[in-house]
């Protein structure tokens, strides 16, 4: 898994912030929960500030190398899911 404890942690805290109707701030990157992880929008129109918010927020390197691994191939949209592959090259740990 290219996430650790804490990002999955702060996607479940965040996630919910994408309604309209919740009171909190948006997150730096949208993001959608599912059944089994989430679905987080990699784009942003200014990435660097994007992850500074989400460096702020407690998202490890990891996450955000995640992120950036996808934009530059081309990807919109990664899918969190606690039983896919892991990409070679990312760093990955034993959770969950």
């Amino acid at each position: 898994m290219h996430i650790d404890g804490r990002d999955d942690e702060i996607l479940a805290e965040l996630a919910p912030r994408e309604r309209r109707d919740h009171p909190g701030a948006a997150p730096p990157f949208r993001i959608i929960e599912h059944g089994w992880g989430f679905i987080v929008d990699a784009y942003a129109e200014d990435f660097r500030e994007a992850s500074e918010e989400a460096l702020a927020l407690g998202f490890s390197e990891r996450f955000l190398a995640l992120l950036d691994y996808a934009r530059r191939q081309g990807c919109r949209w990664v899918n969190l899911d606690f039983d896919a592959d892991s990409i070679e090259g990312l760093e990955s740990g034993d959770w969950p």
